[in-house]
């Protein structure tokens, strides 16, 4: 029990967590541009979806 409690914080504190690029901006679904720094200061949940695969029309 003890030993996986360990293995578990080295896990989450051990692992580097990498830069966020704020002002690159990326391509939208729609066809227009998005930056993160449209959102800054608030809670943003990403969700990666299929949106352009052969199950989706």
């Amino acid at each position: 029990m003890i030993q996986n409690l360990l293995i578990t914080i080295a896990i989450v504190f051990g692992t580097p967590s990498a830069a966020i690029d704020l002002e690159t901006p990326f391509q939208s679904i729609d066809g227009g541009t998005l930056s993160i720094s449209e959102w800054s200061g608030q809670p943003v949940l990403v969700v990666n979806t299929a949106s352009m695969c052969a199950f989706s029309s």
